[in-house]
């Protein structure tokens, strides 16, 4: 389905239909804060913002986060993408966003491509396997996850 140009609470809640769980899973839930792979505290589904919890955050808490962030990074995506979305591909677009932030999502070759209409757009989610300078396509610097997500993503955007 393309949403053509017109933002709708209905839209956005379908796409966080999508977004809420394929994020929940991707980046896993974790109530004590912790240093993630990049030495950043992280807790939650992956959240870095903010002070740190100076102790374990409920799963309420952490599900409410997670759905008022991607509400909000999904409407920022909506609204930098000239071209119309599925519901797939908005809610690819938006994880892809919570995990590299709004700003690098912005700037990036991606969303040029996705606004010029190139048809292999979605690839360049693939160019995002990265942490720091670490290639995690390579098993032994044990970020692996990150290349996998990006391919669901990939698989997402496409659909």
């Amino acid at each position: 389905m393309s949403l053509g140009n017109k933002l709708t609470g209905a839209a956005v809640a379908a796409m966080l239909s999508i977004a809420v769980p394929f994020v929940a899973v991707e980046e896993g839930f974790r109530s004590v804060p912790y240093k993630d792979i990049g030495g950043v505290w992280t807790w939650c589904y992956g959240e870095t913002e903010g002070q740190k919890p100076s102790g374990p955050v409920s799963k309420e808490q952490c599900d409410f986060l997670l759905r008022t962030k991607l509400r909000a990074i999904g409407i920022a995506v909506w609204y930098l993408v000239d071209t119309p979305m599925t519901n797939s591909r908005w809610a690819a677009l938006t994880s892809f966003t919570y995990n590299v932030g709004l700003n690098a999502f912005r700037t990036s070759t991606l969303r040029r491509k996705l606004n010029a209409g190139h048809p292999q757009a979605c690839q360049e989610l693939m160019r995002w396997t990265f942490v720091k300078k670490t290639d995690c396509k390579i098993a032994a610097n044990g970020c692996m996850g990150l290349p996998k997500r990006r391919m669901k993503e990939m698989s997402l955007c496409q659909s």
